[in-house]
C-alpha cells in the first residue's frame, strides 16, 4: 500500500506542475509539439522513457480492484507502457491522435484535465498532511 501512496504522490504532483506549467505557457506548448513530431529521435526516446515509467508502474502496482485511484495508477501504468511501445514501433499512429489537441483549445482542456486528475490523487492519499 506505501508503494501505491508514493505513486500517487509522484504522478499527482508532476500532473499538477506539468499541468500547471501547459496552462501558462499554451503558445510554448503548441510549438514543442509541433516540433516534437518532427523528429524520429525524440519520439523513439520518449517512448524509451513512457516504457520503462509504465514497466516501473505496472510491476510495483498492477491493482484493479480497491479504491478508483488505484485503478487509476494501473490505467496510467498500462497506458505509459503502451504509448512507449507505440512510440518506438509505430510513431506515426500517435500523430493523427496528438493533431486533434494541437489546438489553443485542445490544450487548455488537456491541461484542466491533468491538473484535476494530479488534484484528485493527491486528495485522495491525503497529500495535504504532508504540507
Amino acid at each position: 500500500m506505501e508503494t501505491s501512496i508514493f505513486i500517487a504522490e509522484i504522478i499527482g504532483l508532476a500532473w499538477v506542475i506539468v499541468g500547471l506549467g501547459m496552462l501558462f505557457h499554451i503558445k510554448h506548448m503548441l510549438k514543442i509539439t509541433k516540433e516534437f513530431w518532427k523528429h524520429d529521435t525524440c519520439m523513439y526516446l520518449a517512448g524509451v522513457f513512457s516504457l520503462v515509467i509504465g514497466l516501473l508502474m505496472v510491476l510495483s502496482h498492477n491493482v484493479w480492484e480497491g479504491d478508483s485511484w488505484h485503478i487509476l495508477l494501473t490505467v496510467v501504468g498500462w497506458s505509459a507502457l503502451v504509448k512507449g511501445v507505440i512510440l518506438m514501433f509505430s510513431p506515426e499512429s500517435l500523430k493523427g491522435l496528438s493533431k486533434k489537441f494541437h489546438t489553443k483549445n485542445g490544450l487548455t482542456v488537456a491541461s484542466i484535465v491533468i491538473i484535476a486528475l494530479g488534484v484528485y490523487l493527491l486528495n485522495a492519499v491525503e497529500f495535504v498532511r504532508w504540507i
